[in-house]
This record gives structure tokens, C-alpha cells and sequence, in this order.
């Protein structure tokens, strides 16, 4: 889901004010500079049908202008531009005629990350020789996104992106700020810091948009902790954060050469959350097959999380007690293989009996599980999806 703000930080209006973001760099023209070997021009030709000028002032009055940021600086070092060159890549791949579908997703807010998915996975599959087509059931009817042949056997594949959450989403903000300045508190000792939410502070996770909360809430959360960081010591006394909650800081005995410990409580462990959201969005994956019809065709599942959301370490146990019991009492099985979690989205294949989670995608390597019957190439086609690009090195300026 992108993040969604209800006002347009007045430093960005000269920049995204008339919705031309193609007008706002040289390099947009110059087809010396490439992308994966793609000319830039060709990626902007197909980035304009998206995102044309009423479409960016439209979802700018909206509060959808981080992806547009990116359009608009042209700049490697901001994050978005890399995210909608790699959307370019494959949008060009499949051409107007086939994305032109996606083309209302791409432009609101809830609807962005799951036709991200979705056309990362049309695109390879294009690359790959194979086109995959549409089911074709009632509007309205349970159905997965798209069918293929390959090697003489049917697949099924059905995209899920999972949503981090307001909460998660902007406790990731809170932590980070919180651990940052925690290693600043500590050049002249090592200290451990505990910050426990108030009542308030939790709501106010729970409640505010990501990237309200981020503009509206972390600069005054920085400075109530900046404030009481330069009163407090390690004398473990509760000291008043703002509204924010109370923090307590305490000698750190250890000597093994680390930093102290920065923990929060107040707040159930991240994995939790998000394993109970991707309990539910693989439950909705297999309804979505319910009217696969008569055959023995193969189910395939891709599940965006998104960078570093779910660690590897400690959860795979979680996933199949927690989720392979969801999928039993679903007379479904789910398979896992904890040496083969990574981080960022996975490709669960599996027949009218249940799923193996096939691949677990990291940004090194990609996993397959021995037993999971399934081409490695159809396999790599789906978990190796790019979500970022940048300009070649090798091009000019």
C-alpha cells in the first residue's frame, strides 16, 4: 500500500505542481543513458501512459506524491526512482495492451503494490516465452490472476502483496529513530535504554497513515527524546517522553565490545503482526482457486512482503505451526523448509492437495525445495522479479 499524506510538503510544490514530470530532466530524452540495456526514452514512453500530466495532478491533490517523487527528481540516490524505472521495464515488456489493464491500480493507493506484483510476474513470464492469460470467469466470481502452459502441465498463479500496516509501518519509523539516537547517547559509555509507549502513543501508531505519521508525529517524537536524552542517566528512572511515553536508562555491565540494548515495550513483537497477515492473505489465496474446475493443474502463489519484513530466523517454526494449522483446518497442507526463509517474497506452489513453499526470495540468492516438482526456470521467472533498477554505469550523461 503507498503511503498517502493529506498535504503536499510546500519544499516539493515547484517540483510537482504542473504534473510534467517528464519535462523535469535531460536525461529523459537522451537514449545514450539505459536501464538494463534499455534506452531511458523507451521507459518513459511507456511510465507517461501511466502517470500523464491529469494523473499526476490528480493523485498529487490526492496525497499520492511519494512515487511521483521519484518521476519528478530523477535522482539514483532517491528510492522511488529506482522503483518506478524497474515498473518501466516491465511495463515495456508487456505493452499497452496488456497493462492496460493495470492501469487504475497503478494509480491509487491500496491497489499499487498487488498490480506491482502482478506485472512483475506477467513481465517474466513474457521474458521467459510463455504468455499467460486472464481466467476467464464472472467479474465478480473467486478467480486467480493469471493461467499458463509450460512443459505440458497448467499452472494457476495467484499475486498477494501484503501490506505492512500503519501500525508496523510506523513503529519500523519510531524504532529506527530510537535506536539512532541511542547510539549517539552512548560516546561516552556504554548504556542500555528501554522506551515504553503510553496509551496514546500506541493509538497514534495504529491510527495514522505511514506517511502522516512520519511528517506530523516523528519530528515532535525526535525532539521530546533528544530532550529527555540530555537530562536523563543511567540511573534506570522513568523519565517522561512527552505524550510519547516514559524512558529509562540503565549502566550497560556487558563488555563484549557492542552497543547497549535499545528496546521498546508497550508493543507486540513485529513478527507476530505479520505473520498473522500472511496467515489470512494465504488463506484468501486459496479461495481465490476455488473455481479452478476439474484437471490436476498446479497453484502457484507469489507473496510480496516487501525489503527485510519478515527475518529468517526463528520464524519458519512459527509459520508451520500457526499457518499450516489455518491451512489444515482448511484441509490444506503447507510445507516448510526453515533453511530456506529469506526475506523478501516468496513463490508457494502446490496441486488441489495443498502448497510447498517453494522459494523463499532473498536479494542474494533464490531457494528451491528439492521435492516441490516445478521447472527451476518457471521458478526463477517468478522469484527473481526486479522492484528496483538503476541507470547502467556504463551509460553517459
Amino acid at each position: 500500500m503507498l503511503a498517502q499524506v493529506d498535504h503536499i510538503p510546500d519544499s516539493l510544490i515547484p517540483w510537482v505542481c504542473d504534473g510534467r514530470w517528464w519535462m523535469r530532466s535531460a536525461s529523459y530524452q537522451n537514449s545514450a543513458i539505459t536501464v538494463c540495456g534499455v534506452p531511458l526514452p523507451e521507459i518513459v514512453e511507456h511510465l507517461r501512459v501511466v502517470y500523464d500530466e491529469p494523473v499526476c495532478v490528480q493523485m498529487i491533490s490526492d496525497g499520492l506524491w511519494a512515487p511521483l517523487l521519484g518521476l519528478f527528481s530523477a535522482q539514483p540516490c532517491v528510492e522511488w526512482f529506482g522503483t518506478m524505472l524497474a515498473l518501466g521495464l516491465d511495463l515495456r515488456v508487456l505493452g499497452p495492451d496488456r497493462y492496460r489493464r493495470y492501469l487504475q491500480a497503478l494509480r491509487t493507493a491500496d491497489q499499487w503494490s498487488g498490480a506491482r506484483l502482478e506485472i512483475s510476474a506477467e513481465a517474466n513470464l513474457l521474458r521467459l516465452g510463455i504468455r499467460p492469460s486472464r481466467p476467464e470467469l464472472p467479474r465478480n466470481a473467486k478467480q486467480w490472476d493469471h493461467s499458463i502452459e509450460y512443459g505440458r502441465t497448467e499452472y494457476l498463479i495467484e499475486c498477494k502483496a501484503l501490506s505492512s500496516g500503519n501500525l508496523d509501518g510506523n513503529f519500523d519509523h519510531v524504532l529506527q529513530r530510537f535506536e539512532n539516537l541511542g547510539v549517539e547517547h552512548q560516546r561516552d559509555g556504554l548504556v542500555d535504554g528501554l522506551l515504553c509507549f503510553s496509551p496514546w502513543m500506541l493509538r497514534a501508531m495504529e491510527e495514522y497513515r505511514v506517511q502522516l505519521f512520519y511528517e506530523s508525529m516523528l519530528p515532535e517524537f525526535t525532539e521530546e527524546l533528544t530532550r529527555t536524552l540530555s537530562v536523563s542517566r543511567p540511573d534506570g528512572i522513568a523519565r517522561r517522553v512527552g505524550r510519547f511515553g516514559q524512558l529509562s536508562i540503565r549502566q550497560c555491565h556487558r563488555d563484549d565490545g557492542f552497543l547497549g540494548r535499545w528496546e521498546t515495550c508497550g508493543y507486540e513483537s513485529l513478527p507476530i503482526h505479520r505473520m498473522r497477515r500472511l496467515m489470512t492473505i494465504l488463506g484468501d489465496a486459496t479461495d481465490n482457486f476455488t473455481h479452478a474446475g476439474a484437471g490436476e493443474p498446479r497453484r502457484i502463489v507469489m507473496v510480496w512482503t516487501g525489503k527485510n519484513y519478515l527475518a529468517p530466523a526463528g520464524v519458519a517454526r512459527f509459520i508451520e505451526s500457526s499457518v499450516g494449522q489455518v491451512f489444515r483446518l482448511r484441509g490444506t497442507r503447507l510445507k516448510v523448509d526453515p533453511r530456506r526463509l529469506g526475506f523478501d517474497h516468496g513463490v508457494l506452489v502446490g496441486d488441489r492437495n495443498g502448497f510447498d513453499l517453494a522459494g523463499w526470495r532473498t536479494d542474494s540468492a533464490e531457494f528451491r525445495l528439492a521435492d516441490v516438482e516445478m521447472p527451476i526456470a518457471l521458478l526463477n521467472a517468478l522469484s527473481s522479479w526486479r522492484y528496483h533498477a538503476q541507470i547502467d554505469s556504463t551509460s553517459s550523461s
